[in-house]
């Protein structure tokens, strides 16, 4: 066997099959079958997603077995060192929960517009992916920042026997940012829709196409 694949090209002059057809042998390697930079963002993307949420349900069953979800009066803090201990067991897995959730969630967001862009080869709609996902990680960032430097000191994010001092209205940023993500994730669903009614097809295999990738919503 060849270490290199034959490429064979043929050239027709004419529909008359009394004339010759010239064939022409080449020994060139053909280009290696390398993935698409898109492509591999879109991996990039979704196992950062699987390696934040990994740590989010990590975290939360170690919070859990600590005591999260009980009465602060049933776990019996108080201002004792060995409370104060049993407290940060609770608060910093909680805390890091909440970072390692708007990390997976932005992930999978630019996993999904990855996919879109290796799709659709629309340089418009591409552009469009960009500056969406552009919003989308500029949200990540803002909501991560809030997170960390939420009250002065900085530590009392997580430290619930560290005073608190100069704190931001969390609740207002919490609602603002829901309203942000909620309003992304109905965009992200619904932009590849008219990309489907462009499809050289039925208007029937059209919308059940519309409907069939309409289901991920539920």
């Amino acid at each position: 066997m060849l270490p290199v694949q034959t490429i064979v090209s043929a050239a027709f002059h004419s529909l008359d099959p009394a004339r010759p057809v010239r064939i022409k042998l080449s020994s060139e390697p053909l280009p290696e079958n390398r993935a698409s930079p898109v492509l591999t963002r879109f991996l990039d993307f979704a196992a950062a997603a699987a390696a934040s949420a990994i740590v989010l349900s990590t975290c939360c069953l170690f919070a859990a077995a600590q005591g999260l979800g009980k009465h602060i009066w049933d776990l019996g803090i108080d201002s004792s060192t060995s409370s104060h201990n049993a407290s940060l067991r609770i608060s910093i897995p909680l805390y890091i929960c909440y970072l390692s959730y708007l990390a997976a969630n932005t992930f999978i967001k630019c996993s999904i517009l990855a996919s879109y862009y290796r799709l659709f080869p629309g340089q418009r709609f591409r552009r469009f992916l960009l500056v969406l996902g552009g919003l989308v990680a500029a949200t990540c960032v803002s909501s991560i920042l809030v997170g960390i430097f939420e009250c002065y000191p900085v530590k009392s994010s997580w430290d619930w026997f560290s005073p608190r001092e100069n704190c931001i209205d969390i609740l207002r940023f919490f609602v603002v940012s829901s309203w942000i993500s909620t309003i992304t994730d109905i965009i992200i669903w619904c932009c590849p829709f008219p990309q489907f009614f462009r499809l050289q097809m039925k208007l029937s295999r059209k919308l059940q196409l519309v409907l069939l990738f309409g289901a991920g919503a539920l």
